[in-house]
């Protein structure tokens, strides 16, 4: 590890932006600095929560920052050992981790969020002390982090009119672990919860999410993982392939309001209709009513068939939404996006969605589309007459006769066609 102060005296000056020119570093008043917000870690804030893991990476870099070593190794000590009334020491703070496998005790966001940090921590702590083997002394903690599961997530608002519009949601997970499955959960608040498809058939499963339902429970101390034992009145349809229609009804409001769900169909996939505890925070007459709840589970990966839905709000009354129809495109057995009709004052417009990894390429014939790029949309008259296209990332974009492609350097563009 080369010091600041080594780089100094070996010459070295930082660039001032505003003098336009390089000047003398204060060390002095930077060490100043340095010491205060390790003093504010030390001894402000709280124990015996979240909030010293995250103040835990302001306390150990700005110890390292400091350029005497005894100042530098009595800072880290409250880093590695000694706890005090305002922060908690490593040893401490991962005592929760008893045994392979635990869990920080909260949502899946801190819980994953916590064991990241530390993990990062202890290894710039080991870089600088290999002595330390920080990984083989607290080694549960390792086996709390997110297992090995990759993610991917595309969401667009398209707007059709000044009134209308609906959101694509598309949802892309994978694992390397045996017997992987993946899920998918939607709520919003509402008086109910209706699968539209006439032949899904729904059936009371009591005991589908509560394993861990018998479990104690204490804040901060011991935990339920996850959180789905709170579900009830939990229906789930068996192995259902076709595309599903959804839609969650709030019929308190001065109109009611509606929300349309468009699934595209797919696999080994089951859903369950359930009622989740109350919205934090929903409007009057919502506030304490149970939260209408849509789950998914797909068995297997979801990466080249990813869970795929399209939103559609309305108000007034059921008949108000324009969506037609959503159909999914596809390539060699592979999702590539998505063809949406719609009915919008009284005119057909029709919009491929394309969706895929960004070095990829769509080309379908029968339709004239070629595509190379994340994201595009395509939308088109009742006529198959070009309207108009938006290119979200992507280097070219063909429709029949006409070439598009994005200024030189860049990755998007829209382009209106009259």
């Amino acid at each position: 590890m080369i010091s600041l102060q080594l780089l100094l005296k070996r010459g070295g000056r930082p660039y001032d932006l505003v003098k336009k020119e390089k000047t003398d570093f204060p060390i002095n008043e930077a060490q100043a600095v340095f010491r205060t917000y390790a003093d504010i870690t030390i001894n402000y804030g709280m124990i015996r929560s979240n909030h010293p893991i995250l103040e835990a990476t302001n306390l150990v870099y700005n110890a390292l920052a400091m350029e005497d070593e005894k100042e530098r190794e009595r800072l880290l000590s409250y880093f590695l050992t000694k706890s005090t009334a305002h922060q908690d020491a490593l040893n401490e703070m991962v005592a929760i981790y008893k045994e392979k496998g635990d869990l920080w005790p909260e949502t899946s966001q801190y819980l994953n969020a916590a064991a990241s940090i530390l993990t990062r921590l202890m290894l710039v702590v080991n870089r600088y002390d290999p002595g330390l083997r920080l990984g083989d002394k607290y080694a549960n903690l390792l086996f709390s982090l997110p297992a090995l599961a990759y993610q991917e997530r595309t969401l667009a608002l398209i707007r059709t009119s000044e009134t209308t519009g609906y959101y694509v949601d598309i949802f892309r997970s994978k694992s390397k672990l045996p017997d992987q499955y993946h899920d998918y959960l939607y709520h919003n608040i509402g008086d109910r919860l209706e699968i539209l498809n006439s032949d899904v058939c729904l059936k009371p499963t009591p005991d589908r999410y509560m394993a861990n339902a018998g479990l104690p429970w204490v804040q901060n101390q011991e935990y339920r993982h996850p959180g789905w034992h709170f579900f009830e009145d939990v229906c789930s349809t068996g192995d259902y392939q076709k595309n599903v229609r959804a839609r969650f009804i709030a019929e308190k409001f001065e109109k009611p309001i509606y929300m349309d769900l468009h699934l595209s169909a797919g696999e080994s996939r089951e859903y369950s209709q359930v009622l989740a505890p109350p919205t934090f925070e929903a409007p009057a007459p919502y506030e304490d009513k149970p939260t209408p709840t849509l789950v998914i589970r797909k068995k297997g990966e979801a990466w080249t068939q990813p869970f795929v839905v399209v939103f559609e709000p309305f108000d007034g009354n059921s008949d108000n939404h324009s969506i037609r129809s959503v159909e999914k495109l596809e390539q060699d057995g592979i999702f590539k996006g998505l063809r949406i009709r719609s009915k919008v004052a009284g005119n057909i417009l029709v919009q491929y969605i394309i969706a895929q990894d960004k070095e990829d390429h769509f080309a379908d014939k029968n339709l004239g589309i070629y595509f190379k790029g994340s994201f595009a949309v395509i939308t088109e008259n009742a006529d198959e007459k070009l309207q108009n296209v938006y290119i979200g990332d992507g280097e070219e974009l063909r429709y029949g006769d006409i070439n598009v492609k994005p200024a030189y350097s860049k990755k998007s563009l829209y382009q209106e066609f009259r």
